[in-house]
């Protein structure tokens, strides 16, 4: 390439480096001229795991767990029942008896419905707690609204209490309670739980 090739090379890549420059200068010109998002900005937390738990434990809603739980006892109890005779019976009927291996088949079938009672129950209770904490979720999202709307902040949330200690013990419910406080520091927030749940008109 001869000197005077190169030297039009690098005069044409100056004045792109130039032009390109002045491209970034302008484009952040007009985001320093652009009003700042931040301003309308009001960030509030709530700890909806402490209000939820509060909503859990209606009275309304344990009865509810309580009458499906006692349900299934019922039945669990009639069968305990009923191993308790045949128990009794086992225990005063010879070994060589003919009716001891048929006693024994019924126990098993028993211990077997026992089994299917309990593990029934827990799905049951599975299924209705997880529906009541939805129900209280939804509820808890309607209040906060409205509190926020009344307060003026533009964004709220889901937080546990900025000073609550964590005193788990295993690692799993470690990492459940470091995730339940998303946010770590911010420069405008406030604690909107008392407010929110004396719009849900809980007990304090």
């Amino acid at each position: 390439m001869r000197p005077i090739e190169r030297i039009a090379v690098f005069a044409g890549i100056t004045l792109a480096i130039i032009i390109a420059l002045s491209g970034h200068d302008g484009q952040n010109a007009a985001i320093a001229r652009t009003p700042s998002a931040a301003a309308g900005l009001k960030i509030g937390t709530i700890d909806i795991y402490a209000v939820a738990e509060k909503m859990m434990s209606a009275a309304d809603l344990k009865k509810i767990r309580e009458d499906i739980s006692n349900s299934y006892q019922f039945k669990a109890d009639v069968i305990n029942k009923e191993l308790k005779d045949i128990d009794s019976q086992l225990s005063v009927m010879p070994q060589n008896d003919p009716k001891v291996q048929d006693l024994l088949k019924v126990a098993q079938g028993r211990q077997q419905e026992i089994q299917k009672i309990v593990q029934d129950r827990q799905i049951e209770l599975e299924k209705i707690n997880s529906q009541q904490l939805i129900d209280a979720y939804l509820k808890i999202r309607v209040a906060v609204e409205a509190v926020a709307t009344k307060m003026e902040y533009s964004h709220v949330f889901a937080s546990r209490e900025y000073d609550r200690q964590i005193t788990t013990l295993t690692l799993s419910q470690t990492l459940q309670e470091l995730l339940a406080r998303p946010l770590v520091k911010s420069a405008q927030v406030d604690d909107l739980t008392k407010a929110v749940t004396a719009e849900l008109k809980l007990e304090p």
